[in-house]
C-alpha cells in the first residue's frame, strides 16, 4: 500500500495577516473550511506577509489557514484522482516590498470518513486524540485533511515524492498511522 504523510507547516514558517479591512474574514473562512460544502461566496482576499525573506511556497496564515504557493498548488492537482474532492480558494499574498502573488487556499467539501473506528483513540467529545487512517477508506485518495481539522494536509506517497521533487520550501511532513499496516 502507498504510505501517507502529515503536512503541516514548519516550526519557522511565514504568517501571514489579512488586511484591517476585512474584520472577521479569518474566523469566518476557518469555520467555512472545517465544514462541508462547497464555498461559494469566495472572495479574493489581500493577505500581508512580513517576512524578511520571500515567502516559502507553504505560508500559514492566521486561524491555521494555509496559503500555498502555484507551485504547490500544480502539484497536487497533478496527481488528483476522480475520488479526490478538492476546491482551491483564490487569495493574494503581499510582502513587505509590495510584490503580491497568487495564494490559494485548499478547501475538501465533501464529507470524508478516512479514519480507522477500531484503532483511533477517541476523546469524551468523540473528537479522535490519536487517529489512524483507514486503509481501505483511504485507497485511491491523493489529498485530503483529517475531518473536522482544516490547515494540515495528508497526501499520499506519490504526491509527497513530488513535493520533494519539486523542492517546494514552508512545510514539514510526517508519516500518516494507517491502521493494519
Amino acid at each position: 500500500m502507498n504510505p501517507y504523510y502529515l503536512l503541516m507547516p514548519r516550526e519557522n514558517f511565514g504568517v501571514a495577516d489579512t488586511a484591517p479591512d476585512a474584520p472577521g474574514f479569518q474566523r469566518s473562512l476557518a469555520h467555512k473550511l472545517r465544514t462541508s460544502g462547497r464555498i461559494d461566496d469566495e472572495q479574493d482576499v489581500r493577505w500581508f506577509y512580513q517576512g524578511d525573506v520571500p515567502p516559502p511556497d507553504w505560508v500559514w496564515g492566521l486561524w491555521m489557514i494555509p496559503l500555498l504557493s502555484d507551485r504547490f498548488r500544480a502539484v497536487i492537482d497533478a496527481h488528483l484522482t476522480p475520488t479526490d474532492d478538492l476546491q482551491w480558494l483564490p487569495m493574494t499574498l503581499r510582502t513587505k516590498g509590495g510584490d503580491e502573488a497568487r495564494r490559494w487556499v485548499p478547501h475538501f467539501p465533501g464529507e470524508r470518513d478516512i479514519l480507522d473506528p477500531e484503532w483511533t483513540q477517541w476523546g469524551p467529545s468523540g473528537l479522535p486524540i490519536r487517529w489512524f487512517l483507514s486503509a481501505p477508506k483511504i485507497e485511491g485518495i491523493s489529498v485530503t485533511e483529517r475531518p473536522n481539522v482544516a490547515g494540515h494536509l495528508i497526501v499520499n506517497g506519490d504526491v509527497m515524492r513530488a513535493l520533494r521533487r519539486a523542492k517546494l520550501t514552508g512545510y514539514r511532513a510526517l508519516r500518516a498511522r494507517v491502521a493494519d499496516q
